[in-house]
């Protein structure tokens, strides 16, 4: 029997992660799992995953900001999310189109920079 109003999903979700933000809703996780896996998932299974994803995304979204803080702005960029992700989620393994993306958006020093140093690794390999 339940008590104070709560379902038995939010005792189990308060029971894992007292406090902890909530950016995902529950609904979400279930449905994407029925809709997209068509299987069935626990109230636990959710909660479980809901947790791990909220802690994860707290993590990303705090180093970005000490990311902004260091680098004395007031606004979180794109860049500093990404490089948040990749120390708390992994790297993305970019085609080299995306690296030529990537390394065409640096200012006119930095291009120099960089290619002076794929000119020393080559010069390195010997090719």
């Amino acid at each position: 029997m339940e008590t104070g109003g709560e379902s038995g999903k939010e005792k189990i979700k308060e029971i894992i992660m007292p406090g902890q933000p909530d950016f995902i809703k529950d609904s979400m996780i279930k449905e994407y799992i029925r809709d997209t896996e068509k299987l069935r998932s626990s109230s636990k299974v959710v909660a479980t995953i809901d947790k791990q994803l909220n802690a994860i995304i707290q993590k990303v979204i705090t180093e970005a900001a000490v990311i902004a803080r260091e680098a004395r702005r007031k606004t979180i960029l794109e860049d500093d999310i990404v490089k948040a992700l990749e120390k708390y989620v992994g790297r993305e393994t970019l085609t080299w189109q995306q690296t030529l993306a990537q390394v065409l958006r640096q200012p006119a020093v930095n291009l120099r920079d960089i290619a002076n140093g794929i000119d020393e690794e080559l010069r390195r390999l010997k090719l």
